[in-house]
């Protein structure tokens, strides 16, 4: 474990993990222009990107300074997705060196396209690639180093002990989305699972799924004990997600965005993506 996060021995897993509200990884959503425009609505702790793949190839740096693009006053983790462990582990130095304050490496990704390539959440087959495969970047990683996981492949009858594995190669922390791969986005999110490992793992849990409100995702914490939430879909549905919590955390009553709130949210958000997609200005 990291000793920038390693506590006293009579201290909780959730006091020793930084952030409490974390943007998740999604990919094809969460480029800069979408990280940029949530954190500027507030209340967040941690943002991740995208997943960048790693494959045998020799790691490209551009892909990761496109990836490497921090918010201001906001934590990054930079998410990468492989299974040569050599590879993987070359990837962690790169984004170590470039700044990022977590690497996270993606287990959960259930899309078919990934998963015929062993990577994604067909790792969670393969315990041994997985273990290797984090053990060697914990060894190239001075800094943080997670794991986003799914209850399981096919079923989640060894949820536990993949996520005991995942701590063994030596994370400091891990994050679940309690539905099995072959769930994909599709029924309701097993909160009990996130409280299953809160329980039995020595280092924090991050939970994840179906917090569509921020009453929900205290709900969450509060019937699992895990350390932070992790949101994703539900921020671009309500990019004051965020804000609301934070808000509900201190006491206060949570923002109610109002009509115009929506439409100037949209102009701005628009404007962040005039340069990404540069030919809009051609189209007037």
């Amino acid at each position: 474990m990291n000793p920038k996060l390693k506590p006293p021995a009579h201290h909780a897993p959730h006091e020793r993990l930084p952030w409490r509200n974390v943007l998740a990884p999604m990919e094809g959503v969460g480029h800069p222009a979408f990280r940029h425009a949530i954190v500027a609505e507030g209340g967040l702790d941690l943002v991740c990107t995208e997943f960048v793949r790693v494959t045998s190839s020799p790691m490209n740096p551009e892909v990761i300074r496109r990836a490497i693009q921090p918010s201001p006053g906001v934590a990054l983790s930079v998410q990468v997705m492989g299974n040569d462990a050599d590879r993987m582990a070359e990837a962690a130095r790169y984004v170590s060196e470039a700044g990022a304050a977590v690497i996270d490496v993606n287990l959960g990704c259930p899309m078919p396209r990934i998963v015929k390539k062993g990577v994604g959440a067909a790792m969670l087959k393969q315990p041994q690639v997985l273990f290797e495969v984090l053990s060697q970047m914990r060894e190239a990683t001075p800094g943080l180093l997670s794991a986003k996981i799914r209850a399981g492949f096919d079923d989640a009858e060894h949820v536990l002990q993949i996520a005991e594995t995942v701590q063994r190669a030596g994370v400091d922390f891990i994050s679940v989305h309690p539905r099995r791969r072959a769930d994909f986005y599709s029924g309701v999110a097993d909160w009990r699972i996130v409280g299953l490992l809160a329980r039995h793992l020595s280092v924090p849990v991050i939970g994840n799924g179906d917090l569509w409100y921020a009453e929900s995702a205290l709900r969450l914490q509060a019937e699992t004990g895990c350390a932070a939430v992790m949101i994703g879909r539900p921020a671009i549905r309500n990019p004051w997600i965020f804000r609301q919590l934070a808000e509900l955390r201190a006491g206060q009553a949570a923002f109610d965005p109002t009509p115009l709130d929506v439409l100037e949210y949209l102009q701005r958000t628009s404007q962040r993506y005039v340069p990404v997609f540069r030919h809009v200005r051609g189209q007037g």
